[in-house]
């Protein structure tokens, strides 16, 4: 598989690309998104990477509805349909017998090793007990912009793993100022996530009905 261009001028040189780029341009008149202008005088050409399609996913097993979307979708779209889904805005999709795998796990990986936590050593929970944490730590942290990075990637890596969604919540509400004893928070939290590396998130067909549960008391 070819890699993915980075600029206009690696992939005016491989045909695939060249007849890629066409078709985007001719569905972009043909839906009238954008219309040809002069550029005006004394202003800076922004470039555009922005490409239009409708990833559709062919799994279901009603062909009669799904074909009638098909037809409905490319009366008013320039659709390409992609095929069986295996790679989608990061996240891997494995398919069973039984279902759908959504898994993150190259993104975690890649998320400790950003961090220098591929040593270190795994963390049962996502947050430590409250009975066993040391006083804080209140001292500004030294690289904020470090600490909001990772915060914001583990807010995308909880899109498939909801064990870790509150503790990462707790971590996000640092963001503005965070401190010494947030950080540990924080770097608590990836060590759980080596020692859960695997974890996906099942998709598999049933039920419906939505249940909810509350504590009276």
């Amino acid at each position: 598989m070819q890699d993915t261009p980075c600029n206009y001028k690696q992939a005016a040189q491989v045909p695939h690309w060249q007849k890629a780029m066409l078709e985007e341009f001719q569905a972009l008149k043909k839906q009238g998104t954008w219309i040809l202008v002069p550029p005006p005088l004394n202003k800076p050409i922004l470039g555009c990477k922005w490409t239009y399609k409708k990833k559709v996913l062919p799994d279901g097993n009603d062909t009669p509805t799904i074909q009638k979307l098909l037809k409905e979708l490319r009366t008013n779209f320039a659709l390409k349909q992609l095929g069986a889904i295996s790679l989608f805005l990061g996240i891997q999709t494995i398919k069973q017998a039984d279902g759908l795998f959504l898994t993150q796990q190259h993104y975690a990986e890649k998320l400790l090793r950003d961090s220098n936590l591929t040593e270190s050593k795994p963390a049962p929970t996502p947050s430590p007990l409250k009975t066993k944490q040391p006083p804080p730590d209140l001292q500004p942290f030294s690289d904020p912009t470090t600490y909001r990075r990772i915060a914001g990637s583990l807010q995308y890596l909880s899109i498939t793993r909801p064990d870790i969604a509150f503790a990462t919540n707790q971590i996000c509400q640092h963001m503005n100022q965070p401190t010494n004893s947030d950080y540990q928070a924080l770097k608590r939290l990836l060590r759980y996530i080596k020692d859960t590396i695997t974890y996906s998130l099942p998709i598999k067909p049933g039920d419906l009905t939505l249940q909810s549960f509350t504590d009276a008391d």
